[in-house]
């Protein structure tokens, strides 16, 4: 899967299409509940790449996953791990991090909630200063 991932942003279009569509047949293949933990783990991976196209993967699934989100022991862990991604020096992968915050809030709003609750300060300070132009309703 990683290296799925990191082939998305290859120079060479017959390969970036070949990961594109291996990617889609195991997103098509695959339930939320497998999917979305697998898409999780690629983010403690260091490459950029992997992280931004996992993130944008995040996106894409969570409206699928928003059974599976609306519980916490699944959307902790989900915002636990893509909140700092947000802070990023990379504006591609700071992007799909925020992008990815506000797909998790959507598909769950209540659960999310809860969760950035349960933030430290600081954190949820930096949730609301991310998020403010694109959901006000989280400033």
């Amino acid at each position: 899967l990683p290296l799925l991932l990191a082939r998305l942003h290859e120079a060479r279009p017959a390969l970036r299409d070949a990961a594109a569509l291996a990617l889609d047949s195991l997103c098509a293949a695959l339930p939320p509940e497998a999917l979305f933990p697998m898409l999780l783990r690629m983010l403690d991976i260091q490459a950029p790449k992997v992280r931004t196209s996992a993130l944008l993967i995040i996106s894409e699934v969570a409206p699928a996953a928003a059974h599976l989100l609306a519980a916490g022991v699944h959307m902790r862990p989900a915002v636990q791990k893509v909140l700092p991604l947000a802070a990023e020096k990379q504006p591609e992968l700071r992007r799909a991090a925020i992008d990815a915050m506000l797909a998790l809030h959507a598909a769950a709003p209540p659960t999310f909630l809860a969760q950035a609750g349960q933030l430290p300060l600081a954190a949820q300070h930096q949730l609301r200063s991310l998020v403010a132009a694109d959901a006000p309703e989280l400033a």
